[in-house]
């Protein structure tokens, strides 16, 4: 899975704290944008959230969320890849 508006780094610590450091280190705007990208990290974070919590319910409970069949209209940013030989989406 990944994020529209995230880059690889949107997945750690980072996301949090670059934001708040980046003045402090002289990183610009657009410095900022290509190692995290230009999702807020709070949006990304809630998003995240909520799709681990799905996964967890999911797995461990039993309990389908839409947000695990793609995109919805309240969180149009995961973007799920198949696996090309069974065809099943990978989270």
């Amino acid at each position: 899975m990944r994020l529209t508006g995230s880059e690889h780094s949107s997945f750690t610590d980072y996301e949090a704290l670059l934001p708040q450091a980046a003045a402090r280190i002289g990183a610009s705007p657009e410095q900022l944008a290509s190692f995290i990208g230009p999702l807020l990290w709070s949006r990304s974070l809630s998003v995240q959230r909520e799709v681990l919590a799905a996964f967890f319910g999911l797995h461990l409970r039993g309990h389908r969320a839409p947000v695990l069949d793609g995109p919805t209209a309240h969180y149009p940013e995961p973007v799920f890849r198949k696996n090309p030989r069974s065809g099943t989406i990978r989270l």
